[in-house]
């Protein structure tokens, strides 16, 4: 996903992100600061988590 937004600087306003696992304390220290400068530039994130029936639910992720 990261090599994707470099890649596609300039053109990407949206990304998807699909996870069967959340650790908030992992997203913090890994991607937070990251994600959250492309959010800066304008780039929306929208989070679904897989539920156990193989569903998506919508989630938040505080990007500043």
């Amino acid at each position: 996903m990261k090599a994707h937004l470099v890649n596609c600087a300039g053109t990407v306003r949206a990304m998807v992100v699909v996870l069967d696992h959340w650790d908030a304390r992992e997203f913090e220290l890994e991607h937070a600061a990251e994600l959250s400068a492309w959010r800066q530039r304008g780039v929306r994130f929208y989070f679904q988590l897989v539920t156990r029936r193989r569903s998506l639910s919508p989630f938040w992720v505080n990007l500043r």
